[in-house]
């Protein structure tokens, strides 16, 4: 008898609530994963863009003038703060109108491939510099959003990538497969 009460002493002791299924905390389900296609590829000039630091600069005037290219890399032009390798920069059509060639809209989804880089990202962020090379030579331009320091921005240069422009795939697009 003094052995089953030890037994069951020590099985009440061992058993905790949150042993059981029941008491695992709810997790609800997540949404499926957003699903692209590629609605466009084209050959693009590719940067990137950078947060300037003072220390990186020898002289204020320096730090001035790349906060004067990059902006200060807390917000982008629509009031958003900037992801690494997933805000890209671009010529961005500001009118609710139909897009212009050349130009694209807020949330377009862009991968960039090529020197062996794969970034999926948005435009959320206008270039100036996109927009000149547009008007000039009717090429495209995209700046990719970096934690780098000027100096590595500056030797990643400008380069000549293919980019896709991605679509999402509707429910019912993916329900007919």
């Amino acid at each position: 008898m003094k052995g089953w009460i030890c037994a069951l002493f020590i099985i009440l002791a061992c058993a905790q609530p949150t042993s059981s299924r029941a008491y695992f905390k709810y997790v609800p389900p997540q949404p499926p994963a957003k699903r692209y296609k590629v609605v466009k590829t084209l050959t693009a000039v590719v940067t990137r863009y950078i947060k300037p630091k003072r220390e990186d600069y020898k002289s204020r005037s320096a730090y001035l003038e790349a906060i004067r290219i990059n902006g200060k890399g807390k917000e982008t032009r629509f009031g958003t703060k900037p992801e690494a390798n997933v805000t890209i920069a671009a010529y961005v059509n500001l009118s609710k109108k139909v897009s212009k060639r050349g130009t694209f809209q807020r949330g377009t989804i862009i991968r960039i491939r090529g020197d062996g880089i794969n970034i999926t990202g948005k435009v959320d962020d206008r270039c100036a510099a996109a927009e000149e090379l547009w008007k000039k030579e009717k090429a495209v331009q995209f700046d990719v959003f970096s934690k780098m320091s000027q100096k590595q921005a500056d030797n990643w240069g400008k380069r000549k990538m293919t980019v896709e422009i991605l679509g999402e795939v509707s429910d019912t697009t993916v329900a007919m497969r």
